[in-house]
């Protein structure tokens, strides 16, 4: 777990810490080409105390994740993110109205919106990776053909899934410069876009717990093969279920 967990643990941080830093000096240029603005502080801090927003949330979020038998595992995962998204959303809106004056309900719609693009990948990533449904059930129909077939279904599944990702990127930073720009600021669309990012990671916590349940799961399963598999096949299926539903996790995180 060290390599897989603790790796991209480093590699969200980074990218958090880049996006907080980008959205902070996109803030101070906003701040000198517009005289009127209050303080400077308000403005630049904006982006790192909704940050500290988003962990709060997502010590909430971890503890709805509650389940049994009779529920797909998956769905309470989706749960933790729904009550984590919509936490750091209000809780962004709030901050958005404490630090940024008459502006606060562009640049506060600017940080829901990258909430609500954060849930619109899930459901993506949720669809194109879960055996729940359609994509993974035709590829493992197609694995019945041979690998060549395997190949090329995967592919196809893939250049799929990630087109639709690109457009929701690409459709959510058009809109956030818009929404933006509305703010009547110089800069105002750049710093709507940069904000937006910071709605989009402002659950990256509760993705990285996300993440790591994929890895403990996939190597539960292998001491669960190698150990009581053939006395407790019913443990086993949980395990091929966890870590099925941490596959699905690993690929959203």
């Amino acid at each position: 777990n060290v390599g897989d967990t603790a790796a991209r643990a480093v590699g969200l941080f980074a990218v958090t810490v880049v996006e907080s830093l980008a959205a902070m000096l996109v803030a101070a240029r906003v701040y000198r080409d517009n005289e009127h603005l209050p303080s400077v502080t308000a403005l630049v801090l904006f982006p790192v105390v909704a940050r500290t927003f988003g962990l709060l949330a997502a010590w909430f979020g971890v503890m709805v994740v509650r389940t049994d038998d009779t529920e797909v595992p998956m769905n309470a995962l989706s749960r933790g993110m729904y009550v984590t998204t919509v936490l750091y959303a209000v809780a962004a809106v709030g901050c958005a109205k404490w630090l940024l004056g008459p502006h606060w309900p562009a640049l506060g719609g600017a940080a829901v919106l990258g909430s609500a693009a954060s849930l619109l990948c899930l459901y993506v990533v949720q669809y194109y990776s879960e055996q729940r449904f359609r994509p993974v059930r035709t590829l493992a129909e197609a694995a019945r053909g041979g690998p060549t077939l395997t190949a090329l279904r995967g592919m196809l599944t893939a250049v799929e899934g990630s087109f639709l990702l690109v457009a929701v990127v690409a459709l959510t930073a058009l809109a956030a410069f818009m929404l933006g720009a509305s703010s009547g600021l110089k800069g105002g669309g750049t710093l709507g876009v940069a904000i937006t990012v910071t709605g989009m990671l402002g659950a990256a916590p509760y993705v990285l717990a996300m993440d790591s349940l994929g890895s403990i799961a996939d190597a539960a399963g292998g001491i669960i093969e190698m150990t009581v598999a053939n006395e407790r096949p019913d443990v086993l299926a949980r395990a091929r279920l966890l870590d099925a539903v941490g596959t699905t996790a690993k690929c959203y995180a």
